[in-house]
């Protein structure tokens, strides 16, 4: 059995025990560069050793042991590293208690803690049943006494990500995995506090748009709560895959490269053995490697990046899988939570081959791009679907049909793309003139405000987050066999195909039932005998080109009915990406200046548009009025705004 050491705090001594057999503990998570447990300073007078103190004598006083990295590994010994380094999931998991230590003060004590938390039962409730889109709720925490405590609780939580513990890769580890959490600042206060309050409170800001703790930006007041702890709670609560998890370190740091990858690693239930000199590229593709073999094929679903130096690299050395360093940005973007493989995949010299269905051709219509990002770093959809529109009415229909996924009827996509059109001329006024927040499309109906505001909810929930570091392109699957067409977007790195694109169904189905294709990209051949062409698609490594947004499931009783066949995807024998390197393919870059109307807003017919539009608004913005075009929650928080204001 691996021996562990813990730390005596009574005979202040280190002792060796056999994993699985060792004395009741608690383990420390800190940051080394908070200076906590400061060299060559011992373990009990040192500010971590009066922490561990303070919380045996408060909350544990039957606990004499603990476990601190600092002393419990041989930090000279690069074998003892090794050892211990695959050990460590476990010693957290098996603790009383992980006690994360921070070098800020929290400014409370649990009383003040238990007092927020019964005022907060009614957000949690919200959060959990989902019901943020009534009336009722969204009046109370928008407008009503909820807005000040949901404004209150995202400032006393902030207090925690005060402190570097907050931004490193081992401390995320530490938290997921513990059975119990207590934190304790400066001030020595031991606190116990509801993971949830991390994921719901934030979560909630940002779905009732409470302006004032919105902000990402870095260095803001509340970032880190949205950037690092909502999905650090999410991940210990477990509300979504494990292996998700990974997707956390790209806003982490370690002072090591490669522990970015062995710093998570047990808490995502899919670990490999540390290897000497490995780089960090090289454990994450063999952790993806071994994720895959696993059944999480997602990891081969995610999205491309668009090339940009802002976002840095956009390629792995295997097109099939995820890039190291857009992690982050490419899972949190995706809609799927996990996919079940349609049999069991196998990967040789980096190629996988795995089990899927031919949905058929894909041809790329016209370039979409990206979602529209303001100056000030917001997104903006409601903008970006207008845009998409280029103020004409065949491609308005097109996008409205693309991106409702078949949720809607014919009249029902006609109502959307005349909202696009006619706004078309408005929206690219407030890009050229940076007032994107103060846009809101004018809707000339009842029936036009319902139809527009769950379009915008549908983009919120599984659309549109595909495109935010990605490029959109308008596409057609077709499957003349079947006489199936669809109109789809297909979201890529922006470099153009030089061969043929085809959708391959690899079971990755999104919470709402949808479907979402792999695009992969082969050499320019097309036989006229679709099985001919399964054939040669099946026979190659396939590169692949992106993903689909997702589909609606409306053709399933046609998709269900296909073979599976076993594709190979990537690796060294990905024929497209070593053409790749010889011949580097242009990037379908956006335009640089601002999109010009079509219309000039100085024009008689235009005003007069707009003052019937101010007419119409105020019409259907009555009570009677308004409570229809609110009810099941159907608009967007920025149309409920813009109506209520109105009213």
């Amino acid at each position: 059995m691996p021996l562990v050491r813990l730390f005596n705090t009574r005979e202040s001594l280190l002792q060796e025990f056999e994993q699985g057999n060792t004395p009741p503990y608690l383990a420390v998570s800190h940051a080394w560069s908070d200076h906590i447990f400061p060299p060559g300073t011992p373990i009990l007078s040192s500010v971590g050793g009066k922490v561990v103190q303070k919380v045996i004598g408060t909350c544990y006083p039957t606990i004499h042991h603990c476990w601190v990295d600092n002393f419990c590994i041989k930090q000279d010994d690069d074998d003892d590293k090794l050892q211990q380094i695959p050990l460590m999931g476990s010693i957290y998991h098996n603790s009383e208690a992980v006690i994360v230590v921070l070098s800020c003060e929290i400014g409370f004590d649990q009383s003040d803690v238990d007092a927020a938390t019964r005022s907060l039962a009614d957000a949690l409730e919200v959060w959990r049943d989902e019901t943020w889109a009534e009336i009722d709720q969204a009046e109370y925490f928008q407008r009503g006494p909820g807005r000040h405590t949901l404004i209150h609780a995202m400032k006393a939580l902030a207090r925690f990500t005060r402190s570097s513990w907050a931004t490193r890769i081992w401390t995320l580890q530490e938290y997921v995995l513990a059975r119990e959490v207590v934190w304790v600042g400066k001030d020595m206060h031991p606190i116990r506090i509801d993971d949830r309050f991390f994921q719901a409170i934030p979560g909630l800001c940002d779905q009732l748009a409470i302006s004032e703790c919105m902000a990402r930006a870095p260095g803001t007041e509340f970032a880190i709560l949205h950037t690092h702890f909502s999905g650090m709670a999410t991940s210990r609560l477990g509300d979504n895959d494990a292996t998700r998890i990974m997707e956390l370190l790209g806003n982490r740091k370690a002072t090591v490269p490669v522990d970015e990858v062995y710093g998570i690693m047990a808490a995502s239930t899919v670990e490999i053995d540390p290897l000497k000199g490995e780089t960090r590229e090289e454990a994450w593709e063999r952790w993806c490697e071994a994720a895959i073999l696993k059944g999480h094929i997602r990891w081969l679903m995610l999205p491309l990046a668009s090339t940009a130096a802002k976002i840095g690299t956009t390629s792995s050395a295997n097109c099939a899988l995820p890039c190291f360093s857009l992690r982050y940005h490419l899972s949190s973007a995706s809609y799927l939570d996990s996919v079940t493989p349609f049999q069991a995949a196998t990967v040789q010299n980096g190629t996988f081959t795995l089990a899927g269905r031919y949905i058929g051709s894909c041809t790329l219509i016209r370039r979409l791009g990206g979602i529209h990002r303001s100056k000030t770093g917001l997104y903006h959809r409601h903008i970006t679907l207008i845009l998409f529109s280029k103020g004409k009415w065949s491609i308005a229909l097109q996008v409205a049909r693309a991106f409702s996924a078949g949720r809607y009827s014919k009249m029902q996509l006609v109502a959307a793309a005349q909202v696009m059109t006619n706004n078309y001329a408005r929206a690219c006024l407030s890009v050229r003139k940076g007032k994107e927040e103060d846009f809101n499309p004018v809707l000339h109906s009842s029936f036009q405000a319902r139809i527009w505001g769950d379009l915008m909810q549908l983009q919120a929930r599984c659309m549109m987050d595909l495109l935010n570091i990605s490029t959109g392109f308008l596409a057609k699957i077709s499957r003349p066999d079947l006489g199936t067409s669809i109109t789809t977007v297909a979201v890529t790195n922006g470099i153009l195909p030089a061969g043929k694109l085809h959708c391959i169904d690899f079971n990755a189905v999104t919470g709402d039932r949808r479907r979402i294709f792999l695009v992969v990209e082969t050499s320019n051949c097309q036989p006229k005998d679709p099985s001919n062409l399964l054939q040669e698609v099946a026979k190659k490594s396939l590169h692949k080109f992106g993903t689909t947004i997702p589909i609606s499931d409306d053709y399933d009783r046609f998709w269900s009915l296909l073979p599976l066949e076993r594709f190979s995807l990537g690796g060294s024998q990905c024929e497209v990406c070593l053409d790749l390197v010889r011949n580097p393919r242009p990037v379908d870059q956006p335009p640089v200046a601002p999109p010009k109307a079509l219309l000039s807003i100085d024009t008689k017919k235009s005003k007069a548009l707009l003052r019937r539009d101010t007419s119409v608004s105020r019409l259907i913005s009555g009570p009677l009025t308004r409570h229809r075009l609110l009810t099941k929650g159907k608009l967007c928080w920025g149309q409920r705004s813009r109506v209520r204001r109105a009213h």
